[in-house]
């Protein structure tokens, strides 16, 4: 069984989130996300802050399909996005060094 799974609340009973990476940062040089996990949502388009011991999830303002997050040795995190519209060639590498409200 898992430790923790998400649903949104829907019309037919819920609806995953599509998690796509996970990752758990320590010493990044965004501090309010140390100790977090962050992971892609196919689903939600964005990048999510999940804190254990709460068990609550935040959007970030990181928009996009995100398909995999790194932390480099700097303490920034990278992050394979593909953009939100899917009909048109997509898709970047995005290095995120500071925190962007939130």
């Amino acid at each position: 069984m898992p430790e923790h799974h998400w649903t949104v609340p829907a019309r037919d009973g819920g609806q995953a989130i599509a998690p796509a990476c996970l990752l758990k940062v320590n010493g990044s040089n965004i501090s309010d996300w140390n100790d977090y996990f962050l992971f892609g949502s196919l689903a939600f388009r964005r990048l999510m802050k999940y804190n254990r011991k709460t068990n609550e999830t935040f959007g970030l303002n990181i928009e996009g399909r995100v398909r995999t997050i790194k932390q480099l040795l700097s303490g920034d995190i990278i992050a394979l996005i593909e953009r939100n519209d899917l009909t048109k060639s997509n898709g970047m590498i995005v290095r995120i060094s500071r925190l962007v409200s939130n």
